[in-house]
């Protein structure tokens, strides 16, 4: 990934330190009340301390999701299975690749789309190769690289080119000129499916019987910036207005009975 740095005037850096003032403070007060029970999850200071959720949004989201979608490749309702395990964790089955940290680039969409590919690959191959999301910021060009895009574009690509390995064309985290070798061509797919909105019940079945699915969300908030640990729960959490993409690799539920989900996040 291209390294960058930036200079900052005493004038910002003070207003830097200022919004990691604030941000120090919320947690803190959040994991004090999580210790008495009354969250079910922990926040933590991490490299996004100096900036506001607004600019997180901005910044490191990238998710444009298309206001015309394809009824016709919509995953069918009638082809949920009836009987699904309980929990499923594809982290433990070696179906998920490690974390890339997507830097300066808006590039979660092709992160996501490469993830669950990397499932279907060790699926159909049993064999975990990690994909090239860079392939999909430079050559996808339905998309708009590192200032956003959208999963489904990337598939179609992936349908007809196919996709390269990370070791091949390596994550650098910036828009670049198109450099796909089709020799370098690990992967190819020959369909793919989107999934009814806002259904979690298909969603269950899908991951249960399939694999690891990419997924958009709305990630404005700030405890969403800060989340380390627990089961996330945000009741001002909107369904709304989806600015990110992620992965989901499993599903479970808690002791208590809460059901969660499994998100690889960038």
């Amino acid at each position: 990934m291209v390294s960058q740095v930036f200079l900052m005037s005493l004038e910002e850096e003070e207003q830097r330190r200022s919004i990691w003032e604030k941000n120090t403070l919320l947690i803190e007060a959040h994991n004090l009340e999580y210790e008495q029970g009354m969250h079910s999850y922990q926040p933590g200071m991490n490299h996004l301390g100096d900036m506001t959720a607004e600019e997180v949004a901005e910044k490191m989201t990238g998710l444009v999701v298309s206001q015309a979608r394809e009824t016709n490749n919509t995953f069918a309702v009638d082809d949920i299975a009836t009987k699904l395990p309980k929990a499923i964790d594809y982290r433990l089955l070696g179906y998920v690749t490690p974390v890339i940290n997507q830097g300066s680039c808006r590039s979660c969409w092709p992160i996501s789309a490469a993830g669950a590919l990397e499932g279907q690959l060790m699926k159909s191959r049993r064999k975990l190769v990690p994909l090239s999301p860079q392939n999909l910021v430079d050559c996808v060009r339905s998309d708009y690289g590192c200032t956003g895009g959208y999963m489904t574009n990337a598939y179609k690509y992936a349908v007809k080119k196919g996709i390269s390995s990370e070791r091949k064309y390596p994550y650098m985290g910036v828009d670049q000129k198109f450099a796909f070798d089709r020799s370098d061509r690990v992967a190819q797919i020959w369909d793919s499916k989107e999934l009814p909105e806002v259904n979690e019940r298909v969603l269950r079945a899908v991951v249960a019987v399939h694999g690891p699915v990419s997924v958009g969300i709305n990630s404005r908030s700030r405890s969403f910036v800060f989340y380390k640990s627990g089961v996330y729960h945000d009741p001002k959490f909107s369904r709304d207005d989806l600015n990110h993409a992620v992965l989901v690799v499993g599903y479970g539920v808690t002791p208590t009975c809460k059901k969660f989900w499994i998100v690889k996040n960038r």
